[in-house]
Order: C-alpha cells, then structure tokens, then sequence
C-alpha cells in the first residue's frame, strides 16, 4: 500500500513537514508486495498436481488449487512452452492439510466433504505432519527461489552484502511461469530420494503407480462444478442461461425443463473451462448439464473470455454482436500470444475470484 496515498486518505499528508513527505517517497519506491505460493502433491509418487500464486493464502486460493489438481493443466504446458506432461486431472481420495485459515474454512472444508475426499489436517508446528510437502518447498527454493535476482534469503543476514531491494526485478507473471515450468518439465523428472522413491524420478513412479494399480478416477464433471465452480442465480430464456452478463449455455433438457417452472434457477460455472456448466433447478432431483453456446470460447477460462471480450471492445466499441467466426478465431489467437507472460490479466495472483470476474463481466 503506498504510505503517499494512505496519509493523504487520513488528512495528515499536508500537516508533514516537506522532509517527512520526501521520505515517504521515498519509501514507496521500495515498497514489495509479498505472495504466497500454494502446492498440492500426490504423496505416493511427489509429482506436483496443482499450484498457484497468491496474495492472500484464503478460500479463494484454495479452492483455486483444488480446480487445477482435479482438471487437465494443458493450457498451462502450452502457455510456458513446458515439454513435458504435467499430472492429469485425478480424484481426491485423502487429503492431508497443511494449517492455516486457507484450508480451515467451511468453503475449503465444505468443497473436499462434497466430493467425498478423507479431509485431515495436520497439527500446527508439527512438521512431520507434512514431511513430504515441507522438503519440496526446501527443494523448490534451493533450485529455483536463490537463483532469482531480488531473492532476500531464508532468513535475516543469510546474504550479506546483496541488495535485494535493488536487484528484485521479478514479476509476478514470470514468478508462476518460472514455477510451472519448474513443476512440469523439472522436478517431475529429478532423481528423488525420499521415502519409498529409491532414486526415481517423480514422473516414473507417477506412471508406474497408474499402470500398477490404477489411477483415482477423475471426479464426475457435474459434481466438480457443484463442489469447486461459481454459482449464479439466473431466468431461464428461450435461448438459455445468461451467466457473467454475456456467457450463454442452453440444453434441450433446460428448455423442457424450464417450462415447468418459472423463476431463477442455480448455474455452476467452472471459471477453468467453460465447455459446460451445470444447472440446478428447484424440484428437480437431477442436475441439468448446459453446453457452451459461443464456439470460439471453448477451451478458455473466464478469466480469459472476459480479457478477450475487453480487448476486442476496445478496438471497436460499437461492436455489441460478432458474428464472424474467422475473426473472433483470429482474435482469441493474437490474445494467447500476448499474454504468454500469465494466466490472468493484471491479477496479482494466478488465478481470479468470482466477485472480480462478475465486476469485470458488468463493465464488460
């Protein structure tokens, strides 16, 4: 937070002496944000599932991590040039927690319950709770964190001399594009001598485990949008469900459906991939899967629909239908290559929350 901005919103700023007001300047030059960076790991193999950068280690993040371990990271290999082939989508069968508000939260706890995961938390200052967890962020900062320039060290007088603050030039976009390709194209193939590991690298037991003996299935797709998407209370049209003020999804079922009853109904986005959404409707036992009606926008996250939809309103602001598909192509591609730096735009994290996506989506 700037220190100019903060006496100026308490009144104090003009009763400071022009030395005072100088040196809040200068403190604000120097002035670093601190991000948390959140991981999820198959324990039996240590081959990394999920992980995100945060501000705020809550909810939010949380339920963000447990999206990205239970869904395809495709787009992430593709949007950092990775190689090799992060985990799959798989199912939560036991997950063993860190502490921390993040994950003791009825959100975080409510969404594992859901889908039927073993929930246990591991106690506070305990560190053989979470063994394996604790030696990966220890490898992840002898390998990756003391090679960035800007890296203030382990703990206080760990690098004399070195002037972080000056040398800190690191991004917060380049900071998750250097983890996932950490997490995909290295550490899953570095010898790994842990527990039961033998020297092998994580990716070799990650498929030998899953030829072995199988890997948990992945979570029923309606489920996962119940348990980890976005809900919004819509009308139901003749043309569907309007979600985020412009994203539409419509089924054959939805309309008989919707004749039965009138009013607003539940509709579960997941903000990863919008190929499909789910609908729950009041009296009715079942939920109603919804299909993506906009063709150009699958594959893509919210997020990222509402960048395209902000950047092709600029270039034209009078625009309010598209109905060449060859340009909204052509538009989505020069996007993806524009933002090879990060997932989200102008986030400072790597993911979005929902409130931000529906304000975003309004001024859309």
């Amino acid at each position: 937070m700037s220190l100019v901005v903060s006496a100026r919103e308490a009144g104090v700023w003009e009763t400071l002496a022009d030395g005072e007001k100088e040196a809040l300047k200068n403190l604000d030059r120097y002035i670093r944000d601190r991000f948390w960076i959140l991981v999820m790991i198959d324990v039996s193999s240590r081959m990394p599932l999920a992980w995100v950068v945060t501000e705020t280690p809550n909810a939010d993040a949380t339920l963000a991590l447990l999206r990205m371990a239970t869904r395809d990271k495709t787009i992430e290999k593709k949007l950092y040039g990775c190689s090799g082939e992060p985990a799959a989508a798989v199912g939560l069968m036991h997950v063993k927690n860190d502490n921390g508000p993040g994950l003791r939260n009825t959100a975080a706890i409510g969404a594992l319950m859901q889908l039927g995961s073993v929930n246990s938390i591991g106690r506070t200052f305990e560190a053989t709770d979470k063994t394996y967890i604790e030696r990966l962020f220890g490898t992840m900062q002898g390998q990756v964190l003391r090679t960035l320039p800007g890296y203030t060290g382990s703990g206080p007088g760990d690098l004399p001399g070195y002037d972080a603050l000056a040398n800190g030039v690191i991004t917060k976009e380049q900071l998750y594009g250097l983890v996932t390709r950490y997490f995909i194209d290295e550490y899953p193939s570095t010898r790994h001598y842990g527990a039961d590991m033998f020297g092998r690298p994580p990716r070799e037991v990650y498929e030998f485990i899953n030829r072995t003996r199988g890997q948990i299935p992945v979570i029923d797709r309606a489920q996962r949008c119940l348990s980890l998407g976005w809900e919004e209370n819509v009308t139901p049209t003749d043309e569907g469900v309007r979600v985020f003020s412009g994203i539409w999804f419509n089924s054959d079922e939805l309309q008989l459906l919707r004749d039965r009853y009138k009013g607003k109904i539940k509709v579960f986005v997941d903000p990863d991939s919008l190929n499909f959404a789910t609908a729950v409707i009041p009296g009715v036992k079942a939920s109603v899967e919804l299909q993506l009606q906009t063709t150009a926008f699958a594959d893509m996250t919210l997020p990222g629909v509402l960048n395209l939809m902000t950047e092709i309103r600029k270039e034209d602001p009078a625009t309010t239908e598209f109905h060449n598909d060859q340009v909204i192509r052509s538009r989505k591609h020069r996007y993806e290559l524009t933002q090879a730096l990060e997932i989200e735009h102008n986030l400072a994290r790597s993911y979005a929350t929902i409130e931000e996506c529906r304000a975003k989506a309004k001024a859309v």
